[in-house]
């Protein structure tokens, strides 16, 4: 399974972040600030693209879960329709055909509330990035004012400069809370399958009787 976006850009971030340490020890640039900045906006660019994308599969979704419900709702009438004309075979065909469109239903409906789920998770990681970088970008401006105060005065290494390693590694923190996407399910056994099956002859059995004796 790929890797979920969320896990890509924490760890993209990390990485990123751990290089611009060493870099601003070594080099002590605000160019190399500047540039970890513009990461985390192509970070930001990455998870609200990610966010859409959930919204939309949560939302075609949900469509697609009413069309199956409507049409196995109909499913009944069909039924009904083809005891009268002595066509019960026919009958047991939509019953059939109703139990698995509704199980299809259900699964989208799961699906749906798992990407409600995947949908919050990623607003809230947007919403801490997104406030990670105006803190950095106030901490930035001081610490190119402070650089500027001491070339005119003088003076040796400054505490922003001292501090820049701590305060590049909080931003981190936006993303120690994201999690892998969807987990893989594991496929059902073949016992498992012939359980549902005569599950299933058992629905449409009960729900052909109750046709039966209306």
């Amino acid at each position: 399974m790929a890797e979920p976006i969320f896990q890509r850009v924490g760890r993209i971030i990390s990485a990123r972040l751990e290089d611009t340490v060493d870099r601003m020890e070594a080099a002590s640039s605000g160019s190399v600030l500047r540039e970890t900045m513009r990461e985390v906006d192509r970070s930001v660019a990455r998870l609200q693209a990610e966010h859409d994308t959930t919204v939309a599969r949560r939302e075609q979704g949900a469509k697609q879960q009413a069309q199956l419900r409507q049409t196995a709702a109909e499913l009944t009438e069909k039924a009904s329709f083809a005891l009268t004309k002595d066509r019960p075979d026919l009958a047991e065909a939509a019953i059939a055909q109703q139990i698995d469109l509704e199980a299809q239903a259900d699964q989208l409906e799961q699906a749906e509330a798992d990407l409600a789920g995947e949908e919050a998770r990623i607003s809230e990681e947007l919403a801490a990035l997104k406030a990670r970088k105006e803190a950095m970008e106030q901490e930035m401006e001081a610490y190119l004012a402070d650089r500027l105060d001491t070339a005119l005065s003088g003076h040796g290494t400054t505490k922003a400069e001292r501090d820049t390693a701590q305060q590049l590694r909080h931003a981190e923190e936006a993303f120690e809370r994201i999690l892998a996407g969807d987990k893989a399910k594991a496929a059902p056994t073949d016992h498992v399958a012939e359980i549902e099956a005569m599950r299933k002859q058992d629905e449409v059995a009960a729900r052909l009787a109750a046709l039966k004796g209306e």
